[in-house]
């Protein structure tokens, strides 16, 4: 018996989500993955500004413990706008990533993705999550 279309889907979305992290911080049910890479992050963060708000810190410890996935996908997004070095380490030496798609998406769509959330574009933090989901993942 042949296999059905969905089954087909299901077998190359797994392929690429096997090829690209982000693709699969964003489609996983899972937050393990997600949470280290976020704490990769605050850990930068933390580095570069030691004397970061109390405030800052709570909300990143919150975003970590929470189940939250949509504010865990901001963090991620916001972190990796933030963190040059660590989008960096996402194509090099190893690339965790598509190294063409990332790039655009890391110069092109996600700079103004997150001016646009400094600035009041989105309704919601979750609208912007969702739309800059959606633009990594239509490239």
């Amino acid at each position: 018996m042949s296999r059905s279309m969905y089954e087909a889907c299901e077998e190359y979305d797994a392929q690429r989500m096997k090829a690209d992290l982000l693709l699969r911080v964003f489609w996983s049910e899972g937050t393990e993955e997600i949470d280290k890479i976020n704490r990769e992050i605050m850990e930068i963060t933390q580095q570069r500004f030691p004397t970061i708000s109390a405030r800052f810190q709570a909300l990143s410890q919150r975003t970590l413990t929470d189940n939250a996935r949509s504010a865990k996908h901001a963090y991620l997004l916001f972190g990796l706008y933030l963190t040059p070095e660590y989008a960096q380490t996402l194509v090099h030496p190893t690339p965790q990533v598509d190294p063409t798609k990332f790039g655009i998406f890391y110069t092109e769509k996600l700079p103004a993705l997150c001016n646009g959330l400094l600035t009041g574009v989105y309704a919601s933090l979750a609208e912007f999550v969702e739309i800059a989901r959606s633009s990594y993942i239509l490239l």
